[in-house]
């Protein structure tokens, strides 16, 4: 009768698992935030105001010193939804509401799209999922300014945005900036999916 020793047989077993064993490679998983305000001269009431869309300047490769929408990574076991809040927080110290946790944020999100050409970003394939964000209350913007991955942080013109010849934008933010466009002009202004701001605020 023959037999086999512990050792073994953990070697055996050891050997079949790791035969069968596959490698994967997955993109990773990004967000982006769409902030669209509505910009209003102080004191005019004919003013009808223009709408704006809040971006970072990158402050490193890839699209060094290129606008881009506040976003970045999603953490293992992180919602998107929470993703891109804490993100946005996090490059622009802006939050949907002072009184609000990330959680109750979550409401004043909206799907814009999901980007996954695997061309998109030059470090790896990444998938990014897009929310227009709506910030309330009235002191919203004034915790306002660049952090983390951002050198700068303003609000910029959609219009001039959408035509893509003034500002150079990161990644395929252009593309994206055009379905926000969209999706804005049909549905968004509707449904006052932007915050309030005067020029003076935080330009």
């Amino acid at each position: 009768m023959s037999t086999t020793n512990s050792s073994q047989m953990h070697s055996q077993t050891d050997h079949h698992h790791s035969s069968n064993t596959k490698t994967y490679r997955n993109p990773s998983l990004t967000v982006d935030a769409i902030v669209p305000v509505r910009v209003h001269q102080s004191h005019n009431i004919d003013d009808e105001g223009s709408f704006h869309i809040c971006l970072i300047t990158r402050a490193r490769d890839p699209f060094k010193s290129c606008l881009a929408f506040p976003g970045g990574f999603v953490d293992y076991g992180e919602d998107p939804e929470i993703a891109v809040l804490r993100e946005l927080e996090e490059e622009t110290h802006l939050k949907v509401s002072e009184s609000k946790t990330l959680e109750e944020g979550r409401k004043n999100l909206q799907l814009i799209t999901v980007a996954g050409n695997p061309q998109r970003d030059p470090r790896r394939h990444t998938v990014s999922v897009v929310y227009a964000v709506k910030l309330e209350g009235p002191y919203a913007l004034r915790n306002l300014k660049a952090d983390d991955d951002a050198e700068s942080v303003s609000f910029y013109p959609l219009s001039s945005l959408v035509k893509g010849v003034e500002y150079q934008l990161a990644f395929d933010h252009q593309m994206i900036l055009e379905k926000f466009a969209k999706w804005f002009n049909d549905v968004g202004k509707d449904q006052e999916f932007y915050y309030e701001m005067e020029v003076d605020e935080h330009l």
